[in-house]
């Protein structure tokens, strides 16, 4: 058993003295074969010329005289910030009368959207109707004629405790720009 052991080791020493001698000789060899390399590289870049087309002829560009000196600049300061005398030779545009109060502070329940609201019934306090409303986070909130809905500017103009209706006069913008008032009416408990 020990000989064929013996055997195998020689073997495999022997394949790696056989590369170790080879990887010696190709280091120590002369270094004949990389400067012929680079004497053919130098040789084959001095015989050959490289070709290389003309560009084409370019079609004179006209030139561009800038004509707009005389008019006025647009970054000078008289014109970034208007003097008082410009302002007043200007007409101010007339106040739309349905324009909403931007000064005036929101009711809750206009917070939401008039279709999330539920409109669940009327009942009677000191002598006034009180419409019962529901927000969709569950909140019951009673509100009176003259109180504000919705999004678009809703103020309750009738409660109407036989129709069980409620009546409803919107605020909001037409195509053309200005404001409109928009007449809605829901039924309660629907």
């Amino acid at each position: 058993m020990m000989s064929q052991w013996g055997n195998r080791c020689f073997k495999a020493l022997r394949y790696v003295l056989l590369g170790t001698t080879l990887v010696l000789t190709a280091a120590c060899s002369s270094d004949r074969s990389m400067i012929d390399l680079k004497r053919f590289v130098l040789d084959m870049h001095k015989s050959t010329q490289p070709s290389v087309e003309s560009l084409p002829k370019l079609a004179p560009i006209p030139a561009y005289t800038y004509a707009a000196s005389s008019l006025p600049d647009p970054f000078s300061p008289e014109n970034v910030f208007p003097s008082a005398s410009s302002a007043d030779t200007e007409p101010e545009p007339e106040p739309d009368p349905l324009e909403p109060d931007p000064t005036r502070l929101r009711e809750h329940l206009e917070g939401f959207p008039l279709d999330a609201l539920q409109l669940v019934g009327i009942m009677i306090l000191e002598g006034k109707l009180q419409l019962i409303v529901v927000t969709p986070d569950g909140m019951i909130h009673k509100v009176a004629e003259g109180a504000y809905l919705g999004r678009n500017y809703g103020r309750i103009t009738e409660i109407d405790l036989e129709a069980r209706s409620v009546g409803l006069e919107e605020v909001v913008k037409g195509a053309d720009g200005r404001w409109q008032e928009r007449t809605v009416s829901f039924l309660i408990g629907n």
